[in-house]
């Protein structure tokens, strides 16, 4: 079975846990922050995928990186890391994220552009992607890359929404080499 595979199995089996759960928000709030920690820190990432660094060592660590977490959230990490499954824990926190997402019928938008966009730049970009794709709401996450030039790029699952300034000089281009 893949990494991914198993990640989705994981996330899966854990929402079901967490089904009947009164705290279930404040729970995803913090699978939210352990995604934060595992995707900004890469020497942690290291350590879980080390196979030198025996299950119980790697427990250790985690249960005390992770005391202030509920007993859901340690569960979910304890069974991974017992079940010798260390390297995918990002992964599985992912597809968690994922999953509640899916559930509450948000979709997660990355918008790029070459320069940091305003508040009100974003909100009308959100406003008109709700308008065009089926959601109840949508998650922005904006990058910046220089090389567009200007205008933005928009990303919903597999849904590329194109309108930066260098695809329109692309596109020029291409459309200049077809008539020579």
């Amino acid at each position: 079975m893949t990494h991914y595979r198993a990640a989705k199995r994981y996330a899966k089996a854990f929402m079901l846990f967490l089904s009947n759960k009164e705290q279930r928000e404040e729970i995803i709030n913090e699978i939210k922050n352990l995604n934060f920690i595992l995707s900004s820190n890469r020497k942690l990432r290291v350590f879980l995928k080390n196979p030198v660094i025996d299950e119980q060592q790697k427990l250790g660590i985690l249960m005390e990186l992770f005391k202030p977490y509920s007993t859901e959230t340690k569960k979910l990490v304890q069974l991974i890391i017992r079940n010798g499954r260390s390297e995918i824990l990002p992964k599985v926190v992912e597809e968690v994220i994922t999953y509640n997402r899916r559930e509450k019928g948000i979709k997660k938008a990355i918008i790029t552009s070459a320069q940091p966009l305003s508040n009100e730049q974003n909100d009308a970009i959100k406003q008109k992607l709700l308008n065009l794709v089926k959601a109840n709401d949508i998650e922005v996450e904006s990058k910046i890359d220089p090389s567009l030039l200007g205008g933005f790029k928009v990303r919903i699952e597999d849904l590329l929404f194109d309108a930066s300034v260098q695809s329109k000089l692309d596109n020029l281009k291409k459309e200049f080499n077809l008539k020579k």
